[in-house]
């Protein structure tokens, strides 16, 4: 069959139909290969994210696009090589054209400004050689405890193996860390230094002054600002607010809380300060005039990492638990950023003029790989109970979960109607807009573990990054280029791999290639996989060039010449097609059916599998055990169990055969069977019988004694009656147990009176067969 091309003059676009290819026809003569080929489809979030991504990002219908060009400013904070290096970015303050950055384990604090860093703190007369026993030199495995628990943006610990931040024994930590910044009323830096010497610094006219040295806090987590300049410390362990005045004098103390860590503030436009504890996951509201405050809501997380207001006036809290699950669910969607050309769906916008429109044909999915029939549900209090979460609390204090993650949120920063998420430890950039309840991945760090300070000024987004520490800029044009590598497609036997073809719009100045490989170990590292080729440009359906193979990847390469358009892939399609295998029996079973009008029918029941997903049929015969030839039952049973009437035949122990056909998928060149006999069984319709008995009389006593025989089952009961009486007696063997095919019975029968009488037994085998037998006994008067 030809590709169907279609030219739409009114938008001037291009439209491929392409029909897969099947069969013979698809792979050029082949006869050993089964009639129809096999598509997967990747179409959803839940199937692309499993795939490996870099400068792309997949939104909430599972669509694949350029992400967002990010630029590293700063990746190296020391020239001196001797010196501890620099772990985490913890805060970021921009002012005009200068990005202030704090930082750990050494407290250090940075400027960057037209390309240039400028260490600010701590100064040089503060090294170790001039630091008169105020810095401790540790060991590698075990630095001194700059953080207590629960204590947010703490660096990994440098005692694992070949760890890069591992610190060398010579080296020297201050641990001393700049966890919340700000800037005054004056517009001046401000700066908490959490450590042993814990307090307030302000830069002013380049040089940085101690404003305020709390007694009683070893960290500032946090620093706000209210209308009036009026500057709001979130302090730790004693969980303490301090306040100081515009000119960073007067302090005093504003509330202390029954909270370790008071680790965010904001401030509200009523006035009040808005603060976010750890260890009970509170968010207060605090009036500084009359220093009481309320709990405005009681999270199920451990952690308030930040708070922040929205525009609407709305506050949003990001809550979070130190132990989260390990197993990361990811979901995205890839907004615009502002300033940011989109990618606009059909209908408008820059993917409307020229360029290619990509379809794939209405083929009918596989079973397994169904396209779902509507978009993925928004991840809204639907994770795990450890799952970290980001609640809005209206003006009038109604709280709304809007968006949960299993991932630690660090940091949350606004940049018009959206929010900004950092996340770990997939150092993640998530973008929330409340009102329109769309969420995205807007930036992955695949080299760092946490992304943990988020500024924005304007239409400029800085990020700070943790292991390593890195300052990154975000731009607002695409990547130029970015790839998706999807995870391995099982075939689950060695296959033959046909076409790929995608649904996608692609505007013009920008283009999608394709390579793919294989093997046949499920492990993507593996040497034996076959090399990638190079990338082909996508303009229809495209051979995949890899060989046969049980697992095949497939790499999309996506550019934009200028980037300012992207294009847009909504569903990937793979097809490919393994040989005719023979179904398999998994197992026979046959068990007798118990109920009433059920005696002697048997029900057999078996479970069989086909690697090609044929439809399958049975047949099902018996033989006794001992003979050759089989007998047929049943032919052509669709269902997966049958009734046997074991009453059809004579007594004895048979065997079952279950044999499966895919005829019903296959020609009859091509159709295969699987058998499976099962374990034997034993056909008994007869019932038990009286072997041998004895009667012995001693006066108005009688002793029955009976040897109970069957020839297949084992006795299962035995009961007896006297003169025809309803009532009947259970009797038990002499050995006491019932665990053979004979048993002895002694029935003893006391004070009857004298003349005849008759004593009858009903003797039932282990499947139900049952017998009657009665004996006359005369008793005398004596």
């Amino acid at each position: 069959m030809r590709d169907k091309i279609r030219f739409n003059r009114r938008w001037g676009v291009l439209r491929f139909l392409c029909l897969v290819l099947a069969g013979a026809g698809l792979w050029g003569g082949v006869t050993c290969w089964a009639v129809t080929s096999k598509i997967t489809r990747h179409s959803s979030s839940a199937d692309l994210l499993k795939g490996k991504t870099e400068d792309v990002v997949i939104n909430s219908q599972g669509a694949i696009m350029l992400g967002a060009e990010a630029s590293v400013l700063v990746e190296k904070f020391e020239d001196d090589p001797n010196t501890p290096s620099c772990w985490s970015i913890n805060s970021i303050v921009v002012s005009g054209a200068t990005v202030y950055i704090g930082t750990s384990p050494n407290g250090g604090i940075y400027e960057y400004s037209l390309g240039k860093l400028t260490k600010l703190y701590p100064s040089d007369a503060n090294k170790p050689n001039d630091a008169g026993g105020g810095e401790v030199p540790v060991e590698a495995s075990e630095p001194s405890e700059p953080n207590e628990p629960n204590e947010p943006n703490e660096p990994n610990e440098p005692n694992e193996p070949n760890d890069p931040n591992a610190v060398a024994a010579e080296q020297y930590l201050s641990n001393e860390h700049i966890f919340a910044m700000s800037t005054d009323v004056a517009g001046r830096l401000l700066a908490g230094v959490s450590g042993e010497n814990c307090k307030l610094l302000r830069l002013k006219d380049d040089q940085i002054e101690t404003i305020f040295e709390p007694n009683d806090a070893k960290y500032i987590f946090a620093v706000a600002i209210d209308a009036g300049g009026s500057i709001y410390l979130g302090t730790g362990p004693e969980g303490k607010i301090y306040q100081l005045d515009p000119f960073g004098k007067q302090p005093q103390l504003v509330y202390d809380s029954p909270d370790k860590n008071i680790l965010s503030l904001a401030v509200g436009q009523d006035g009040f300060i808005y603060a976010g504890s750890d260890s009970r996951g509170l968010v207060y509201k605090i009036n500084p005039r009359t220093k009481a405050g309320t709990v405005l809501y009681d999270s199920d997380q451990a952690e308030i990492t930040a708070l922040l207001f929205g525009t609407e006036g709305a506050l949003y809290a990001a809550a979070t638990s130190a132990k989260i699950v390990e197993a990361q669910s990811r979901f995205a969607s890839q907004p615009a950023l502002p300033g940011r050309p989109e990618a606009k769906l059909p209908g408008g916008g820059p993917m409307s003029q020229g360029g290619l429109k990509l379809k794939i044909p209405n083929a009918k999915p596989d079973s397994g790989n169904k396209k779902p029939s509507a978009k993925p549900p928004l991840l809204k209090g639907t994770k795990p109970g450890e799952a970290s979460h980001i609640y809005k609390i209206s003006t009038e204090g109604f709280i709304t979960d809007i968006f949960s993650e299993a991932a630690v949120f660090f940091t949350l920063a606004a940049q018009k109607e959206k929010l900004l998420l950092g996340t770990g430890n997939d150092a993640r950039l998530f973008t929330i807009d409340p009102a329109l309840e769309e969420q995205a991945i807007i930036y992955e760090d695949e080299k760092a573990s946490q992304i943990t300070a988020v500024a924005v000024s304007g239409q400029d987004v800085y990020l700070g990054t943790a292991n390593p520490a890195k300052l990154i800029k975000l731009g607002r044009t695409f990547a130029p280029e970015g790839s998706y590598t999807s995870d391995l497609i099982d075939a689950g036997q060695p296959a033959k791999w046909g076409k790929l073809q995608i649904e996608a719009d692609i505007p013009e100045g920008a283009s999608v290639s394709a390579a793919s490989r294989s093997g046949n170990v499920k492990d993507v590292n593996d040497p034996t996989f076959s090399p990638w080729p190079e990338p082909v440009e996508i303009t229809g359906p495209i051979q995949l060039r890899c060989p046969a193979g049980r697992f095949c990847q497939y790499k999309l390469v996506l550019k934009s010449s200028e980037g300012e358009k992207s294009p847009l892939i909504r569903e990937i399609a793979v097809a490919h097609t393994i040989p005719n295998l023979a179904p398999k029996v998994e197992s026979v079973s046959v068990d007798r059916v118990d109920g009433k009008g059920k005696m002697g029918v048997f029900k057999i029941a078996y479970k069989a599998t086909d690697g090609n997903a044929d439809k399958l049929i049975y047949k099902i015969d018996f033989r006794k055990v001992g003979r050759t030839n089989w007998i047929e039952i049943k032919d052509e049973v669709e269902k997966d169990s049958f009734e046997w009437d074991g009453k059809t035949v004579e007594d004895g122990r048979y065997e079952v055969r279950v044999t499966t056909s895919d005829e019903r998928s296959n020609t009859t060149m091509t159709k295969l069977t699987g058998s499976r006999i099962s374990e034997p069984l034993v056909v008994d319709n007869t019932a038990a019988f009286i072997k041998k008995y004895t009667i012995e009389k001693d006066g108005k006593k009688v002793a029955l004694k009976v040897q109970v025989s069957d020839e297949l089952s084992a006795i299962g009961k035995v009961h007896y009656t006297v003169d025809s009486n309803d009532e009947w007696i259970g009797a038990i063997p002499d050995d006491s147990v019932f665990d053979t095919r004979q048993e002895d019975f002694t029935i003893v029968v006391e004070d009857l009176e004298a003349g005849e009488h008759i004593i009858s037994l009903r003797v039932s085998d282990d499947v139900g067969n049952t017998a009657y037998k009665s004996f006359e006994v005369s008793v005398t008067g004596s």
